[in-house]
């Protein structure tokens, strides 16, 4: 789906539904329903329609929400209070209403989820025209618009799914060299000590071969000068044989002639005991180191033993022990080599993941901007709807209050002017009380004033004869 598309989508995803499409859309849920029964409803069809929203937005059928009608697991026990035994005569009340109960709360779920208000129990089993409606149209959108979702990320959950594919191989790949490695460390910690006794018995035969090649070599460079002063020894032999021989002969012949000068013969024949004894002397000497050189070439020759049989030693062990050790060394790396590609073959997955997860993340960011864009301006065109409300509202409240305070105070007033009445009432009440008992007490001042008056004037008159016009005068003064 090309997001080029998307207000005819929107527009075609949050417009008013009709009932023939309600009906189209519940086919290709494989239900079949006439527009009659949309329109006006039966409880036994909204529980109908209910359950079938349930079970195609959470994926709960009747066995998950009712599996006490289905299965009657409800335990039949003895609760030891008389009145609420729970026996087989209330089973099922019990099976029907915990099924309701849970029913109630899935759908309560699905309003939510629909962007629905809150359903009340009697809404599911006396629904109104109007309100099914609105729940029918809310779940036909709902469906709608999550097919246009699978549709739009279709290609980028397939593509994340390969990668995920993938990256599970390699790691079933990289676990498996582990194990492999595990099995060459772990037989390389069984074989360690072997290994370290190995090498260093390899040094030592590496450190004795080298000293026994010295050896050798002195040998054989001393057995070369041997056997030069032995052909020396020999040769002067054979001179000092010749020469005992020529004078035996010459002794001889001597012997047999006759003497004629007995002090030559005698001088001569002592040089030759001389020389003979000297040659005897020489012979005896070249013997010795004769039989020294051949006690030397015996040890040579057994010193060669050794470092044969030490060559031997040395070449089998580099055959049975160092050599595997070598192998091992050898696929050690190979795995290593092998985990190196793999390790480089699972950071070109990630790769690829990580730009199949972004070229996702920018589609849906795209999606989402989108969808945003439009919520704005929905979301503007009702913010200027509610806040025409608002006024119309706070206007008709503004009235309202004006009203009431209006009113509160003609009430206020009238209590007032009631008030003040009756304290107006109460206050002349009491003034002319007062000036009741004023007027009483003026009055009876008075009579008593004429009293006295009338009896001073008697009393004056009768004791001074002027008493009457000194009275009069007084009075007018």
């Amino acid at each position: 789906m090309d997001l080029t598309e998307e207000p005819q989508i929107l527009y075609e995803l949050f417009r008013k539904v009709r009932v023939d499409e309600v009906v189209e859309d519940l086919k290709e849920l494989g239900v079949d329903v006439r527009e009659e029964t949309l329109k006006n409803p039966t409880p036994e069809a909204a529980l109908c329609f209910y359950g079938l929203a349930i079970q195609v937005v959470f994926g709960k059928t009747r066995t998950d929400i009712r599996p006490e009608d289905v299965y009657s697991h409800i335990h039949v026990y003895d609760s030891g209070v008389e009145g609420l035994n729970i026996t087989s005569d209330n089973l099922e009340f019990l099976k029907r209403g915990i099924g309701n109960l849970r029913f109630w709360r899935y759908c309560q779920k699905l309003h939510e989820t629909l962007g629905l208000q809150k359903i009340e129990r009697y809404e599911i089993f006396n629904p109104t025209p109007e309100s099914f409606h609105r729940f029918i149209s809310a779940f036909v959108v709902y469906r709608r618009f999550r097919e246009a979702l699978k549709s739009l990320f279709e290609d980028s959950v397939a593509r994340l799914n390969f990668c995920v594919e993938q990256d599970a191989q390699l790691d079933e790949s990289i676990n498996k060299v582990r194990r492999e490695l595990q099995n060459l460390q772990r037989l390389k910690d069984e074989n360690l000590t072997n290994i370290e006794s190995s090498v260093e018995e390899r040094a030592i035969l590496e450190h004795s071969l080298l000293q026994a090649k010295n050896v050798f070599n002195d040998s054989k460079d001393e057995k070369a000068k041997l056997d030069g002063e032995i052909e020396h020894i020999k040769l002067s032999i054979n001179e000092v044989q010749l020469k005992k021989t020529k004078s035996r002969h010459l002794n001889e012949t001597l012997s047999e002639q006759v003497v004629v000068e007995p002090d030559a013969l005698y001088n001569q024949k002592n040089d030759l005991e001389a020389e003979d004894s000297v040659a005897t002397a020489t012979l005896n000497n070249l013997e010795e180191r004769f039989e020294d050189v051949i006690g030397r070439i015996k040890e040579l020759e057994e010193s060669s033993k050794f470092l044969v049989d030490m060559k031997t030693k040395l070449s089998q062990h580099v055959d049975e022990v160092l050599k595997p050790l070598l192998e091992n060394n050898s696929t050690s790396q190979l795995l290593q080599n092998r985990n190196e590609t793999l390790r480089e073959q699972i950071s070109q997955q990630k790769c690829k993941l990580e730009e199949a997860k972004l070229s996702l993340t920018n589609t849906q960011q795209q999606y989402e901007d989108k969808m945003n864009k439009a919520k704005e301006l929905a979301d503007a065109e009702i913010k200027q709807a509610h806040k025409f409300a608002e006024e119309i509202e706070r206007d008709v409240q503004g009235i309202k209050n004006t009203t009431a305070e209006q009113n509160d105070e003609l009430s206020k007033l009238s209590n007032e002017l009631v008030n003040r009445e009756r304290y107006m009432i109460a206050t002349f009440a009491s003034i002319e009380e007062y000036f009741s008992k004023v007027k009483e007490a003026a009055e009876a001042y008075k009579s008593s004033m004429d009293a006295v008056t009338e009896r001073l004037h008697s009393t004056v008159t009768k004791s001074h004869p002027y008493g009457a016009e000194f009275i009069m005068d007084e009075s007018t003064s």
